[in-house]
């Protein structure tokens, strides 16, 4: 007797190509850990995993899928609390909480902005509006989830802020320099090559504002698939990474401070063979002339000592 695919059939078919691939993109994650106390985790969160779970795709969440590590490998079996988020493509420092008070305390800390976060991108562009200073405006939804930056209004009374509302600070350094030490393999995104290291200073906490930043003063991101340069080649990643997080003793009741610093990989990437030490006292420059934040600039100089 023949076989006819009947619509139970292509369900049952459906479901097994999602269970296979909810496997394949749910594999092991073995946490890069960072810092970690009694009621505080920092991890290096990679790239291409989402926030949350998808119930679409079956794809688990970094919350989920870090939950499931400890769960399998740890007798204390953390919770684990999220309190900020980092896009999918976005690599570097996250931070959980343990438990539920500290979820709390952490979760004020970044919502009143006594959190001191540093990341750094690379962009195929060169400054042309302006080498540093800052980006203002309301987020506001656009098409195939994408957001687009509006210009900050005013009353009489002053700036109109509503939540929504973004505000980032950048520097520049150019890496022109690097050109030779660039290889064929690894050097470009489909021919696009690295012009500029940007070192943001965000003082809000909005979905894809350093993305739409950069590209609102003409340096966006290499590699980032909605708003920048390359993406089309899915062995492409985006060039953004949270570096840094500074948090004072005062804004976690005198159960602090953390300072963490986590050097981006993007030299691994782009420069493999020479150019990596070049990259690094470039940013390096960059945190000197413009960090704020001494805590974070004595953390990275001991990086650097370490070789790390």
């Amino acid at each position: 007797m023949a076989f006819r695919r009947t619509s139970s059939h292509r369900g049952t078919l459906l479901k097994i190509v999602v269970l296979l691939s909810s496997r394949c993109i749910n594999s092991l994650l073995v946490p890069q850990v960072l810092f970690e106390s009694e009621r505080v985790l920092a991890i290096n969160k990679p790239t291409d995993v989402a926030h949350h779970n998808n119930p679409e795709t079956g794809e688990l969440g970094i919350i989920t899928r870090l939950r499931q590590f400890y769960n399998n490998s740890s007798d204390e079996n953390p919770r684990l609390y999220g309190v900020h988020r980092l896009d999918r493509v976005t690599t570097g420092i996250l931070l959980l909480a343990k438990d539920a008070e500290m979820a709390g305390i952490l979760s004020g800390a970044f919502r009143d902005n006594h959190v001191t976060k540093l990341y750094v991108g690379i962009s195929s562009k060169k400054p042309k509006k302006k080498k540093q200073g800052w980006v203002r405006g309301e987020m506001v939804r656009g098409r195939r989830k994408s957001w687009y930056l509006q210009k900050e209004t005013t009353t009489g009374s002053g700036t109109v802020a509503s939540s929504d509302f973004a505000v980032t600070r950048f520097f520049t350094a150019g890496l022109g320099g690097l050109d030779e030490h660039l290889t064929a393999r690894n050097g470009s995104i489909d021919g696009i090559r690295p012009r500029t290291c940007i070192l943001f200073q965000p003082h809000t906490g909005k979905t894809h504002q350093l993305r739409v930043a950069a590209k609102s003063v003409g340096l966006p991101l290499l590699g980032d698939p909605i708003y920048g340069d390359g993406g089309d080649d899915e062995s492409s990643r985006t060039f953004l990474h949270a570096a840094g997080i500074h948090i004072p003793s005062n804004a976690l009741e005198g159960q602090g401070p953390i300072t963490i610093w986590c050097p981006p990989q993007f030299a691994e990437i782009l420069w493999p063979e020479h150019g990596s030490n070049s990259f690094h006292q470039i940013l390096d420059n960059l945190l000197e002339k413009h960090c704020e934040c001494p805590e974070l600039l004595s953390e990275s100089k001991k990086k650097e000592t370490m070789g790390a």
